[in-house]
C-alpha cells in the first residue's frame, strides 16, 4: 500500500504554530506602539532660567505639572535638563522634544548638596518656594496650535 501525504500537510505543524504565534506578536507589539509616532503632538518648549539676574551656575531640573490639558489631550507631566548657562528643552516622555498642550505649574532643582538618605543635609541654590510646582508661582500655557512657545524666569537667591 503506498500511502501519499495531502499537498496541504507538506507543511510541517510545528512551524505553523511558530509562524502564526510571531504574528500574533507582531500584532500585539503594533497596536501597543499605535500609528504615527507613539503618543500625542507635543509642542516645543524652551528658554533660560537666569539665577538672580545671572547665570545658573551648576546643572539642574525643571519639572512642568499638568494643571489643566487642553481640549482633547491628555495630561503629561514634562520635564527638562538645565545648563550651567540656564538653557533648557522641555520633554515629554523619552525622546520626545516638547509639551503636551496645556497649562504647566514648574518646579525647579539645583542643589548645592543633593539630597541622599543618611548623607549630610540636603542644600539647595533656590529659595524652597520654588522647588515645588505647585508653590513657585511659575506658570507656563502650551497652545494647541503648535507655535514654540519661549520662556524666560529669573529665581531670586535664597
Amino acid at each position: 500500500m503506498n500511502f501519499q501525504r495531502p499537498a496541504f500537510q507538506s507543511f510541517p505543524i510545528w512551524q505553523f504554530h511558530s509562524l502564526a504565534g510571531a504574528f500574533a506578536c507582531l500584532m500585539i507589539a503594533f497596536s501597543l506602539l499605535g500609528c504615527g509616532g507613539g503618543g500625542p503632538d507635543v509642542v516645543p518648549v524652551t528658554g533660560r532660567v537666569t539665577l538672580a539676574g545671572g547665570g545658573w551656575g551648576r546643572p539642574g531640573m525643571i519639572f512642568f505639572a499638568p494643571v489643566e490639558p487642553a481640549a482633547g489631550y491628555p495630561r503629561l507631566p514634562g520635564m527638562a535638563d538645565v545648563d550651567k548657562e540656564g538653557n533648557f528643552r522641555a520633554t515629554t516622555q523619552p525622546n520626545r522634544d516638547g509639551l503636551v498642550p496645556g497649562t504647566y505649574r514648574v518646579g525647579l532643582e539645583m542643589w548645592e548638596v543633593p539630597p541622599t538618605m543618611g548623607g549630610p543635609p540636603a542644600k539647595s541654590y533656590l529659595p524652597q518656594k520654588y522647588q515645588a510646582a505647585a508653590t513657585s508661582g511659575l506658570e507656563v500655557v502650551v497652545p494647541a496650535d503648535g507655535d514654540p512657545v519661549e520662556v524666560a524666569w529669573d529665581i531670586p537667591r535664597p
